[in-house]
């Protein structure tokens, strides 16, 4: 990476010396030594704590452009756990008009149920990625990561000579925060100082990085699109929302009246069963994301009196802060409000997909559903992303007496 004293080489924001608590921020001494970065990725990357600096996604579309110009390709990564949310950046890269390669990251947090053929295949078959390159791959695999980087000169192959003003190979690297972008970077190039942190939004500047032999890639920050709501959440809270080793399945017996809590998040209430008042669900969610079942009209109850303990993903001043923005989220209409749109029914090969925090899919019956969420979360619904495999039991044998679990072994609380 070309030496700038200007950029901190971590997350790319400008250098400064007056707030302490800002991104960028290097005492006056230290601004001439090699590799410095700022106070905010060094706590990061040796601490594991840092503080939040969201970008308007407004701010960051005027700077797009600009940043997009001199590149001769598109490299636009997504979320294997979260695919149809994260895909939402692909019709504003398409704005660009530059050619795209589509990669697919955090394979590892799905490699049990789902393999990389199955989620390029869904991304065919109900994304719009025309003929980009797909490719999967979890970015913690180095080797993996690597072969890519070296690969993607070779899908980009005859692009460069689009580009009018391009002396150089140059790609920019889009996608939503968290998805994987610095690490995938840091693995192409070899730069050790670019920060990776799972806290949403490391990067909040463009950062410039030619790989030893090869092309130069720009990461640009993250749009949030779908997911604003996450700005109201606290450091250690956010962290607690993204999945670091695993997703965790479990699954659920559902009655009408009983409500599924989120994570302290959000509740999904089961509204309506369609011919039985029962439903058999899986939820995938991160693995520190708390799953409890209760009845309907419990779940403000239960989180003013555990939120910070029996939740600990949500502290008790980030539930104060989501607690009066709590209410139903209605289903996108085209033809305009009707008066069933705060349904959600979810039928047999869908998931209701809750953008950054997992999904809900059916393994026998359909229903009705209403979901209560902070303003900003929305929901989804979408072709299942595969079908689980209920031969392989989410409880242990014993948990059960050696029997399966029936609908008299849940008990409402």
């Amino acid at each position: 990476m070309t030496e700038s004293l200007s950029f901190c080489p971590g997350c790319g924001a400008p250098i400064q010396d007056q707030h302490e608590d800002r991104p960028g921020f290097i005492p006056p001494h230290l601004r001439l030594r090699e590799g410095v970065v700022c106070r905010r990725c060094f706590q990061m990357r040796h601490y594991g704590q840092g503080g939040k600096a969201p970008i308007a996604d407004v701010h960051m579309q005027k700077l797009l452009d600009a940043a997009a110009a001199p590149c001769t390709g598109i490299v636009v990564v997504l979320d294997a756990s979260d695919l149809s949310a994260s895909a939402a950046i692909l019709p504003l890269a398409y704005t660009l008009g530059k050619p795209l390669v589509i990669v697919v990251n955090k394979l590892d947090l799905l490699h049990r149920w789902i393999g990389a053929s199955g989620v390029a295949s869904w991304l065919r078959r109900h994304v719009g990625v025309a003929n980009a390159p797909v490719r999967v791959l979890s970015a913690l695999h180095l080797d993996d990561a690597r072969a890519l980087g070296r690969e993607i000169p070779a899908l980009f192959h005859g692009a460069s000579s689009s580009s009018a003003g391009a002396t150089e190979a140059r790609y920019l690297v889009l996608g939503k925060p968290n998805v994987g972008k610095s690490t995938l970077l840091a693995a192409w190039t070899g730069d050790e100082r670019i920060t990776r942190s799972p806290l949403p939004g490391t990067t909040v500047g463009e950062l410039v990085v030619p790989a030893p032999e090869g092309p130069v890639f720009v990461d640009f920050p993250g749009f949030r699109l779908e997911t604003p709501w996450l700005s109201l959440l606290c450091p250690s809270c956010l962290r607690a929302q993204v999945p670091l080793k695993r997703f965790t399945r479990r699954t659920f017996i559902l009655r009408e009246g009983s409500s599924l809590l989120w994570g302290g998040v959000f509740w999904v209430r089961f509204h309506q069963g369609k011919g039985r008042p029962w439903i058999r669900v899986v939820a995938f969610a991160p693995d520190d994301v708390f799953l409890h079942l209760t009845k309907a009209g419990r779940e403000q109850e239960l989180l003013d009196r555990h939120a910070g303990s029996l939740w600990p993903s949500l502290c008790r001043s980030c539930w104060d802060t989501l607690r009066p923005r709590m209410k139903e989220t209605r289903p996108f209409q085209a033809d305009g409000p009707s008066s069933n749109e705060a349904n959600w029914a979810l039928n047999f090969g869908d998931d209701l997909a809750f953008p950054g925090l997992g999904w809900l899919t059916s393994t026998q019956g359909e229903g009705i559903f209403h979901i209560v969420a902070p303003e900003g979360v929305l929901p989804e619904i979408r072709p299942t992303v595969f079908r689980p495999d209920f031969r392989r039991r989410s409880f242990p044998k014993r948990f059960f007496g050696g029997r399966k679990p029936g609908l008299s072994r849940f008990r409402l609380r």
